[in-house]
């Protein structure tokens, strides 16, 4: 759940030096919203990683690429990403 958090709070930290004021509150409750609404739906239906027990009865994690929400996760991680940091 903190990495749908971490990425919203990357650019709001970036856009509060670079812009030199705080954030428009519409903006604050999209990007926020979103992220809150991804970490729900990844309770239910992973979209970012998953938990998997192996027949051995060891535990991993590895990548839901197989969802179809998957591609929304990216875009949205790629869209709030502080390209600067790259």
């Amino acid at each position: 759940m903190g990495m749908f958090f971490f990425f919203p709070l990357n650019l709001h930290f970036a856009y509060s030096i670079v812009i030199d004021r705080s954030m428009t509150k519409p903006l604050f409750i999209i990007l926020y919203s979103i992220a809150l609404v991804l970490s729900v739906v990844q309770f239910f239906h992973p979209i970012s990683m998953k938990v998997l027990e192996s027949a051995d009865g060891t535990v991993v994690l590895i990548a839901a690429t197989d969802s179809p929400l998957s591609p929304v996760w990216t875009i949205y991680a790629l869209s709030v990403i502080d390209v600067r940091q790259i």
